[in-house]
C-alpha cells in the first residue's frame, strides 16, 4: 500500500518534469532534422511533443508546406499566431500570403482586415491585461481632467479642449486595439481541409444544400450541435456564406 502511494505521489509531482524533458528532447531532434531539410523527420518529432508553443506550430507549418500538405500548413501557421511575438506573427502572415499566391487562392480583404493585421503585429508584445490597464488609466486621467477644470469653469479654454481631444483620441485608439486583439484571441475559426465541402441550411444532410467551400477556406464558427458547426464565411466577391458544415471537413484553430 505504501509503495503504491509513493508511486502515485512520484507520478503526480515528477511527471510534468519528465514530460518537459521528453518534449525538449523531441524539439532538439526535430531541430536537427529541420536544419537538414528532412521535413518528414522533423515533423515526426514535432508531432510527438505534448506541448506546442508558437515556434513549434510555425516550424510544423513550414514542414507541411515543403511536403505540399498545404491545408495542414495553413492550420499550423494560424495556430502559431496565438500568443506569438511580433516577429513570428509577421512571418506567419507572410507565409500564408505566399501560400495563397502559390495556389492562386483569392482572399477577401478589407480595410478592417488590413488594420487588424497591422494592430496584431505591432501590439503582440502587449497582453490584453496590459492594454486594459492602459485603457483604464486613460479613462481615469480623462475623468480627472474633466473634474478638475469643470469645477474651475475653464473647461472651454483652447488649452483644455486640446487635452480633452487628445484623451478622446487616445481612448478611442486603445479601445480599437483592445477590441481587435480580443477578437483575434477569442474568435473561433477553422480551416476547410478538403475541396467541395458541403454547407447545409441546418445541422444535417437532410437539410437543403446552400453552398460549397474549398480547401483552405477560413471560416468563423458560430455554434455547434453534435458533429456539426454553424459557420460564417466571406467570399472574395463580398458575398457571405452562412450555414452548417460537418466536423470532419474542418480543423479548428
Amino acid at each position: 500500500m505504501k509503495i503504491k502511494l509513493f508511486s502515485l505521489i512520484f507520478f503526480i509531482f515528477f511527471s510534468p518534469f519528465l514530460q518537459a524533458g521528453s518534449d525538449q528532447e523531441a524539439f532538439l531532434r526535430a531541430a536537427v532534422q529541420y536544419k537538414n531539410h528532412n521535413w518528414s523527420g522533423a515533423l515526426m518529432y514535432y508531432q510527438a511533443m505534448q506541448v506546442n508553443g508558437p515556434a513549434v506550430w510555425y516550424n510544423k507549418g513550414n514542414c507541411f508546406f515543403y511536403l505540399k500538405q498545404y491545408p495542414d500548413a495553413l492550420v499550423c501557421w494560424l495556430r502559431a499566431q496565438k500568443e506569438a511575438n511580433s516577429t513570428l506573427i509577421t512571418a506567419s502572415m507572410r507565409n500564408i500570403a505566399h501560400l495563397n499566391n502559390l495556389v492562386n487562392k483569392p482572399v477577401a480583404s478589407s480595410l478592417f482586415d488590413s488594420l487588424s493585421s497591422f494592430i496584431i503585429r505591432k501590439t503582440a508584445a502587449f497582453s490584453l491585461c496590459m492594454i486594459q490597464l492602459l485603457l483604464l488609466g486613460a479613462l481615469y486621467a480623462l475623468w480627472f481632467v474633466i473634474r478638475r477644470y469643470w469645477m474651475k469653469k475653464s473647461f472651454m479654454s483652447p488649452h483644455i479642449l486640446l487635452q480633452f481631444i487628445f484623451f478622446i483620441i487616445g481612448i478611442g485608439s486603445l479601445t480599437t486595439v483592445y477590441g481587435i486583439r480580443y477578437l483575434h484571441q477569442t474568435q473561433s475559426i477553422a480551416v476547410v481541409m478538403q475541396d467541395n465541402a458541403q454547407v447545409f441550411v441546418g445541422p444535417s444532410t437532410n437539410y437543403q444544400h446552400s453552398a460549397t467551400l474549398q480547401s483552405m477556406d477560413i471560416v468563423v464558427l458560430k455554434q455547434t450541435i453534435n458533429d456539426w458547426y454553424k459557420l460564417s464565411y466571406e467570399k472574395n466577391t463580398g458575398d457571405k456564406v452562412i450555414g452548417w458544415i460537418q466536423k470532419d471537413t474542418i480543423t479548428i484553430i
